[in-house]
């Protein structure tokens, strides 16, 4: 694995613990429920996580699809509750991206890491290597929120 990808795969192997334990024993019913009645529910934000971490594979040259960026893509608008998948998919959406990304993780090169990103990531670092630091600042991000949003459904604290 390339130096500067590794404090990053650490980060992304304590987030897959993290993804697991956020989704643990969460009712369908109260994975729909939007926080304060207009915020995310838990289930958009898993779904928007998974998508992110898909989105991190390609990125890496996984030659994975998105996951249902239809739904929980950026900019995605609320869609009718009947419209989501239970977390049993949305996890396995999850688990996909992590098996396509683990391989690549430790396969990358130097010149890989330097091309250009594929996006525009709002990091002053354009390249591939910029890219995937910021998804995973995101993917952290909305850990974060499904730990929050988990306490306001009256579920346990995340322990990573």
């Amino acid at each position: 694995m390339h130096p500067q990808i590794a404090p990053l795969a650490e980060i992304l192997r304590l987030n897959e613990r993290l993804f697991a334990a956020a989704l643990d024993g969460v009712a369908h019913a109260d994975a729909l429920r939007r926080v304060e009645g207009t915020g995310n529910s838990l289930l958009w934000v898993a779904g928007h996580a998974a998508n992110s971490r898909s989105n991190l594979a390609r990125i890496a040259g996984a030659g994975i699809d998105a996951y249902r960026p239809d739904l929980f893509g950026r900019g995605a608008l609320p869609a009718d509750p009947s419209a989501y998948p239970g977390l049993a998919a949305v996890r396995s959406g999850w688990d996909e991206a992590v098996a396509a990304l683990a391989p690549r993780l430790a396969a990358l090169a130097e010149a890989e890491l330097r091309a250009a990103a594929p996006f525009n990531p709002p990091v002053a670092d354009k390249s591939v290597l910029g890219a995937m630091a910021f998804l995973t600042m995101h993917e952290c991000y909305h850990l974060g929120q499904l730990g929050y949003i988990r306490r306001l459904l009256g579920c346990e604290t995340l322990a990573g």
